[in-house]
Order: structure tokens, then sequence, then C-alpha cells
């Protein structure tokens, strides 16, 4: 059952828009600081690899557990613990900033916490907006969402490079910190349920059913499914190199330092929002999503290669455009994509796996970049592009099975449209033929 946009009061969703920025704001924010803060505490590089892979550990996870918990019990419940977390995260931030000022052990801690609740809060977002939304309302949903990743990601390092001119690490946490608290109490006091009583479930995970709710197994077991989500672990695995290495490129290619690392990616953070927020849904409403996600990742692969080349300012923010663009493309598109082929009452927990196997490329991207750098500057995104054409490839097959599944028969519930010869339905689970003989049976009862 969908519920439609309109039976939403309307600031839900800008609650979960402001959700979704705090989260980003406090990832973004501190983005260009933690090579230099962990630095100044005595981490080693390779330690800082490891700290900047900390947060997205957590979120691994974290994410399929927060999603199967939305599916259950619902979406507002999921995603004010994962505002909770993001206040508790933030506030050990600025307690390392300004009480335990030495401590590298509570920056680890502060990245723990904000990874592990922050899982919570976006696949539980993007569920929400799969159960207020449906056909082309549902990429620009989504679209919102990938604005609102854009715009704490963009104005996150910019706000922390500025205020920690002014006032260190504290000032920025403190910022952070107290915009988190505003917004727990915002989605405390605006946020509805999206699920219907016929939707939520009512059994705790460990005691329900298998029978009642179509397993993460069978949902993988769709093609589409599990390339789209090996998909998006590509993207994520090729996106997290750049960014723990970038500000190291720049800073050895041409001497960047922390407040034009923060505009760099004030500028890739702006590029995205003004995409998914204007762009995405005049595109959805043109071209397919197989289109738009091979377009993406065409752009996303021709910014990784130039960005090998960078030897100064204006060479770095030439080639960050067409990357920014080709993320804030493929991103929203193939969440929308993957929310529309997986089961309804399935949604939360695939979208919260999702999350989590991007998690998990973005513990294996700075590690991985980090440990080509110190091979060669470039190394990162040599390999970043060769990932990236990987998911071109990945992204043509997607398009192959779909073009398959066109030739065949909707499905008798949801409308979905079989393979020939198909005999369940992939998304509903449906038996065809005995949907079709109870039908004709109760026909002929009635008469």
């Amino acid at each position: 059952m969908t519920i439609k946009t309109n039976n939403i009061k309307k600031g839900a969703i800008s609650v979960l828009f402001l959700a979704v920025f705090i989260d980003l704001l406090e990832f973004g924010i501190i983005i260009p600081l933690l090579p230099f803060w962990s630095l100044d505490l005595g981490a080693t590089p390779f330690l800082y690899g490891i700290l900047a892979s900390a947060y997205s550990f957590m979120s691994f996870i974290a994410a399929p557990f927060w999603g199967r918990l939305s599916d259950n019990y619902g979406r507002r419940p999921v995603i004010l613990a994962g505002l909770v977390g993001t206040v508790l995260g933030l506030g050990t931030l600025l307690l390392t900033a300004t009480v335990f000022i030495d401590s590298l052990f509570m920056l680890f801690l502060s990245r723990l916490i904000g990874g592990f609740f922050t899982a919570a809060t976006l696949p539980a977002s993007q569920a929400y907006i799969a159960d207020t939304t449906e056909g082309k309302d549902r990429a620009k949903g989504f679209g919102l969402l990938g604005a609102a990743f854009g715009l704490g990601f963009a104005l996150g390092p910019g706000i922390g490079g500025l205020l920690s001119y002014f006032g260190g690490y504290a000032l920025p946490a403190l910022f952070s910190t107290v915009l988190a608290v505003i917004n727990l109490i915002a989605a405390i006091k605006f946020l509805p349920e999206s699920l219907t009583n016929d939707m939520k479930k009512q059994t705790m995970i460990l005691l329900e059913p298998i029978e009642n709710k179509p397993s993460i197994r069978s949902s993988l077991s769709k093609p589409t499914i599990f390339l789209a989500i090996l998909l998006f672990a590509v993207i994520s695995l090729a996106f997290s190199k750049m960014q723990s290495t970038l500000a190291l490129l720049g800073n050895i290619r041409f001497g960047l330092d922390e407040t034009t690392a923060g505009a760099i990616f004030f500028i890739i953070g702006l590029i995205v929002v003004i995409t998914q927020a204007g762009l995405i849904r005049p595109l959805t409403n043109r071209y397919s999503d197989t289109t738009l996600i091979v377009t993406g990742l065409l752009f996303l692969t021709l910014g990784f290669i130039g960005l090998s080349t960078v030897s100064s300012l204006e060479t770095m923010i030439l080639w960050v455009i067409p990357l920014a663009l080709g993320s804030s493309i493929s991103n929203p598109t193939l969440s929308a994509f993957l929310s529309k082929e997986a089961p309804q009452d399935n949604s939360g927990a695939i979208l919260g796996l999702n999350q989590g196997v991007g998690s998990f490329m973005r513990i294996s991207g700075p590690l991985i970049g980090t440990a080509l750098f110190e091979i060669n500057a470039a190394f990162p995104y040599y390999l970043g592009a060769i990932i990236l054409f990987s998911g071109l490839v990945l992204a043509l097959m997607i398009r192959y099975f779909i073009k398959q599944s066109i030739i065949g028969y909707p499905c008798l519930r949801c409308g979905i449209t079989l393979q020939e010869g198909a005999a369940i339905c992939g998304r509903c689970g449906l038996e065809q033929l005995n949907y079709l003989v109870k039908t004709s049976e109760n026909k002929l009862t009635s008469h």
C-alpha cells in the first residue's frame, strides 16, 4: 500500500531533508579537518586512513539492522534514534575539542558513534520517501534527499574550514552539535509515521515467521537488485578514495591547505545540490534510469582521469565539476531504481543493506587510497577510473535484464512487467497461476 504525499504533513519532508542534511553536515565538517586534527594528535598517515574509515565501518555494521527495524516498527522511531545518536556523536566531538584535547581515542569514539547512528537516519529516510511517493515523484523525493546530502556535504567543509580559522576545532563542533539538537526537537514534533498499520510489522525481527516477509536473500536473487547494489558499492569505493586523498593530492601538488580544501568540497557539494534539487526531475521525466546511471558514470570516470593530472587549484576545480555532476546524477537515480525494484515490505532492509554495502566500500576506500597515495599521488585516481569503468559494465548489464523483462506480462497483483514464462513475481512474490485459480473459484462460488 502506498501513501500519497499529500496525506503526510508538509513539515515531514522538510524534517527529513534537515535530518539528512545534519548528518552529512557533521560528516562534511570533519572532512577537511580530520587529516590535520588527527596528525596534530600524533596519528601517522596510515592511522589517519583508519580514522577516516571508522565512520563507515560502523555504518556498515549497523545499516541493515536499522533498515530491518524500520520495516518492523516504522520509520519514525528509527529516524529519531538516528538523530539522538547524531547528537551523542557530535557531543563527543565537542568534548574532544574542548576537554579531551590530546585524546586521539575520543576523536575515534566520536566517529564510531556518528557512523553507527547515521546508518539509521539515511536508509529509514529513503524508505520513508518510498512509502510516501510513487512513479516519477519517487525519483524527485530521492533527489531531494540527495540535495540534502549534497548540501550538508557542500556546506560542511566550508563551515569547518571557516570556523576552525576563528575558533580552532571547537567552534565547528559546537555549531554542528547545537544544530543537531534543534533537528532532533523538530523531528519529535513534526515527523509523523509513514507506515500505515497494515504496512507496519507488529512482531520483533527475531520472532517474525520468515514466510510473512520476503528474505533479503530472495530479493537479491533478482538480477537487477543484486547488480544495483553491486554498482552502488563500486561508486562508493571510487568516491571514498577521492574524499580521503583529494586534500592530500592538492597539498602535495600545489600547497592546498584546510581552508582551500573546504572550498573545493564546497564546490562539489554545490553542484550536487543544484543538480539533484533542480535537474533530476526533468531528467527522469525524459530519460530512463539506466540511461542516467550510465551518463553519471561517464562523468565520474572523466573526473577521475582529469584529477590524476592536476597541478594547480584551477585545474582541480575544473575536474571536480564532472566528478560532482556524475555523482549527483547517478546516486539518486540508482537509489530510486533500487527502491522500485525491491519488494515494498522489504524495502527498508534492502535500502539498509545497500547503504551498508556502500559503507563497507567507504571503509576500504580511504585505506586503499592512502596506501596508493604513498606510492604515487595519481594512483588512487587511476584505480578509481578503472573501477568506474567496471561500473559501466554493471549498468549495461542492468539495462539488458530490464529489456529482457519487458517481453512478458504484468503481475496480477502489483502490475510490474514479468518476464515471459515467469510463474512468481519477483517484487511481491505472488504465484500467478494459483492466484488465477483461486480467483476463478471465487467467481464460480459467488454465482
